[in-house]
């Protein structure tokens, strides 16, 4: 399951987001000191989301299986701006997430790229 991970750096969770994962995902909290982390679960679908500040949140999504991660990821694909900067955490593009992010953005030559590493 290592490579069915995606993960996005620099986006945002807003109130309104939030509020969608808490109604669609059921939160698993732990307490933190000085940070807010957040983590759902449901079936094998994992979603951590590490809000930083007001405007900054890391988010990775975890799931078993291709199928199952490319459900997760069209879940949350409106969250903050997950359809741009949604990436693969690592491993190849051939693997489960490059493979989940070459269907989600069908029309970008690089799709398994967010944003954040477009020039690289």
């Amino acid at each position: 399951m290592e490579d069915c991970v995606l993960r996005a750096d620099n986006d945002d969770l807003s109130a309104a987001d939030l509020a969608f994962l808490r109604t669609a995902f059921p939160e698993v909290s732990l307490p933190y000191r000085s940070t807010t982390i957040y983590h759902f679960r449901d079936q094998d679908h994992f979603l951590h989301v590490w809000k930083r500040s007001d405007e900054d949140a890391n988010w990775w999504l975890r799931a078993s299986s291709q199928e199952s991660l490319l459900d997760l990821a069209r879940r949350v694909w409106q969250c903050g701006r997950l359809a741009e900067t949604l990436r693969m955490q690592w491993g190849s593009i051939y693997a489960c997430a490059g493979q989940v992010l070459k269907q989600l953005r069908p029309d970008n030559p690089n799709y398994w790229k967010g944003n954040a590493w477009a020039n690289e």
